[in-house]
């Protein structure tokens, strides 16, 4: 029998930095969706109860919603929740379906590369015509970099997975990332 292959130092880095930057989504997101919850508290509170008007809250908390929705949605690519219709592809004989799922992956590869470039083109062009938030005076190209970033997000965490499940023996992404970090082998 052949001794176990030792992850190299590619995949080693590609581990490390998707490790990274699912923690940071995981960060950003409840941050967004904390302090969303906090300001629209406080905007009913200040409304309703003091009587006191409150112009920034519902368009700080739209924003935040934005930020928490695209940062989620990459999370949600990267841990393979994005929708999908899998029984169809899972009542097909295990070779077709097998196929069926890769082109559907490298579809999605593209659909969300698609998606960056255009996202990417947008806030450029939010950039050279500038556009500020009625409430907050805040330029709106933040808003559209927020958007293409998640795009671009989306696309690295597809890519990942797509050469992960597809173009290694080891696939790497569907392990214990920090036993293969930490030297491990894997079968």
């Amino acid at each position: 029998m052949e001794e176990k292959d030792k992850i190299g130092i590619g995949t080693r880095i590609i581990l490390g930095v998707d490790r990274i930057v699912t923690e940071l989504e995981d960060i950003i997101m409840l941050a967004a969706y904390s302090a969303m919850t906090i300001i629209v508290i406080l905007g009913i509170v200040l409304r309703f109860i003091l009587k006191i008007p409150n112009p920034y809250g519902e368009e700080l908390s739209k924003y935040l919603m934005i930020v928490a929705v695209y940062f989620g949605s990459a999370m949600c690519v990267r841990k393979r929740k994005h929708l999908g219709i899998s029984f169809f592809v899972d009542s097909l004989p295990k070779r077709a379906g097998n196929a069926i799922r890769g082109l559907a992956d490298l579809l999605v590869c593209i659909v969300y590369l698609w998606l960056s470039v255009l996202a990417i083109q947008y806030a450029i062009t939010g950039i050279r015509i500038p556009q500020l938030s009625p409430a907050m005076r805040m330029p709106i190209w933040i808003m559209y970099g927020v958007v293409a970033l998640g795009f671009c997000l989306s696309t690295i965490h597809a890519i990942s997975l797509f050469w992960s499940d597809y173009l290694t023996k080891s696939h790497p992404l569907n392990i214990n990332d920090k036993e293969v970090l930490e030297g491990g082998d894997i079968s």
